[in-house]
């Protein structure tokens, strides 16, 4: 082996190396949060949130929704296929009817979470609180996800699509 390739290669480890100890200092999970005040009713919000297959027409982001798992009256499992990026897998764990709403995700081989969309009242107004807790156990993939993924501006995004379609 050439002295060149020796010492490329003793340095891709020991930056890989580093990455490793930098992603198991990192916390295993974090959590974000956004809140909007929203002019739509809680019911016009909770309905575009329950209405799984009409996602893609107020999701700038999303290319298509695939249906997994329904029962009568909602569905309970499904994927979401975006524009960009990897597909996501939800299943609806908990609802409360205008109050709150749970949901299990998971992210290729990146990241497990929890998305929930809660409801209450600001002065007579709708607030929107989205809180995300991802968890990530591969230090590596969190290391390269804690500098990389910007949860907040996806719940931003999330939010901004959910209040500003019609």
């Amino acid at each position: 082996m050439s002295a060149f390739l020796l010492s490329a290669l003793s340095m891709a480890l020991a930056i890989l190396l580093l990455v490793f100890i930098f992603g198991l200092l990192l916390p295993k999970s974090r959590k974000f949060q956004y809140s909007v005040i929203c002019p739509q009713s809680v019911s016009d919000l909770w309905d575009k949130l329950i209405r799984v297959e009409n996602y893609p027409a107020w999701r700038d982001n999303l290319r298509r929704v695939e249906i997994h798992k329904k029962n009568k009256q909602s569905i309970l499992a499904w994927s979401e296929v975006p524009v960009r990026g990897k597909i996501s897998y939800f299943q609806r764990k908990k609802a409360a009817q205008y109050k709150k709403l749970l949901l299990s995700q998971r992210y290729g081989d990146i990241y497990q979470a929890e998305l929930e969309y809660l409801f209450s009242s600001e002065n007579g107004q709708v607030l929107l609180t989205l809180n995300k807790i991802i968890h990530i156990t591969n230090p590596v993939l969190r290391a390269m996800a804690y500098l990389k993924l910007n949860i907040k501006h996806e719940l931003r995004q999330l939010a901004a699509n959910l209040v500003d379609s019609e």
